[in-house]
């Protein structure tokens, strides 16, 4: 699951360490993170609960992560709203109609 390892490094905690609150062999992780082995639901949340983020998001189910508003997201994509997902790029164009229709008119 390239996922862990992505919130893993951004939140500079290295494999040891992460293995170590999971309670698993950094072996174990390495299989997780390169999908040798599939995650178990007790495992999925601790991951969740860990770097707060979703289950889905950890799944691939959700591109945006739990507690990232839809602003957030875009800043993370540097801008670059083709790569967000079509759901994501409606809401931005409705929120801004929105912020416009509320202070510009």
């Amino acid at each position: 699951m390239n996922k862990i390892r992505e919130l893993r490094k951004q939140a500079k905690i290295s494999a040891l360490q992460l293995a170590k609150k999971l309670n698993i062999t950094p072996k174990h992780l390495y299989d997780l993170e390169t999908g040798k082995r599939r995650l178990h639901e007790d495992i999925i949340t601790h991951i969740a609960d860990i770097f707060d983020v979703s289950t889905d998001y950890l799944l691939g189910r959700k591109h945006i992560k739990k507690n990232e508003t839809i602003a957030e997201t875009a800043n993370n994509y540097e801008n670059n709203l083709e790569d967000l997902p079509a759901e994501a790029r409606k809401s931005i164009e409705d929120y801004k109609e929105y912020i416009i229709k509320k202070y510009l008119q």
